[in-house]
């Protein structure tokens, strides 16, 4: 009889366990605004020529949550229509290299189903590397409501190889 008890106990975990799985796969599309799309990531917008006519990337964060994100933006001269912001290379060896540093910042809310447009030096997508933003959510440290103060960072990704191949002018 307790072994009948304990092989019931037993099935009725599994299959709690199991409606656990199946209930929190649809968990985050439910908190994207378009299920296809990743949560919150860069795309290729254009190449372009900066003042000083340096070949750019101009790349488009993509909030694609029901929430607002958190990022932070430098002080400082942008293209027309595009934002500073801070990104880091990720090369092929896996290690880092930051751009754009800065003294004086401030964060921006980047809301539900909005983006932002910045600019990348052609030169900064070697072979095999990735450039990534890192952003937060409002609810994560909200005391200091800076990003890498005790709470997790999250990062988007843009890989070299989405790059679209360039036209020769």
């Amino acid at each position: 009889m307790k072994e009948l008890h304990n092989f019931a106990s037993l099935l009725l975990r599994c299959l709690a366990l199991l409606l656990l799985l199946i209930s929190s796969s649809g968990v985050a599309q439910g908190q994207k605004l378009n299920g296809k799309l990743p949560s919150v990531y860069i795309s290729f917008k254009e190449y372009l020529r900066d003042n000083e006519g340096e070949e750019m990337a101009r790349l488009t964060l993509r909030n694609n949550t029901k929430w607002p994100i958190i990022i932070i933006r430098p002080m400082g001269p942008a293209l027309k229509g595009d934002v500073l912001l801070p990104y880091t290379i990720e090369l092929a060896t896996g290690c880092r290299d930051d751009r754009l540093s800065f003294d004086v910042v401030m964060s921006l809310a980047l809301k539900p189903g909005k983006s932002a447009s910045f600019t990348v030096p052609i030169d900064d997508f070697s072979q095999g590397s990735k450039i990534y933003v890192e952003f937060g959510f409002p609810w994560e440290n909200q005391q200091n409501r800076n990003l890498r103060l005790y709470e997790p960072v999250h990062r988007a990704y843009f890989s070299a190889y989405d790059l679209p191949p360039r036209s020769k002018n």
